[in-house]
């Protein structure tokens, strides 16, 4: 299965996070290169995150989430996925608290995962 992974980008000297406003996009749902993904504050602006290519849309965060520079927000795959091949992805990239040392298995849903912590 081939993903590419959108990845929270600096956008200012001085921020080392941005706040995530919103999602607008659902997981699962297929997006086209161009189109806004995430609504973004930083410290000095508000900016939209797009797709950076066409494909199925997945995010590893929530809204109200303030988000590090340099973290994975989400994947954009070349079909839909099932849960297994999710958690595949999750143990891939990674993707675990440094607090608890679990993966975010609360995907695809928008609920507050264990990389909030």
């Amino acid at each position: 299965m081939e993903f590419e992974t959108i990845v929270n980008q600096r956008i200012s000297e001085t921020d080392e996070e941005v706040f995530c406003i919103s999602i607008k996009v659902e997981n699962g749902e297929e997006v086209t290169i161009g189109e806004t993904l995430f609504e973004l504050e930083g410290s000095k602006a508000f900016f939209d995150l797009p797709a950076p290519k066409s494909g199925f849309f997945y995010t590893f965060v929530s809204e109200e989430m303030h988000l590090k520079v340099g973290q994975i927000l989400g994947i954009i795959t070349d079909r839909t996925l099932v849960q297994s091949e999710i958690d595949e992805i999750v143990t891939t990239l990674n993707l675990v608290s440094p607090d608890t040392n679990e993966a975010n298995t609360k995907f695809p849903d928008r609920e507050v995962s264990e990389l909030d912590h």
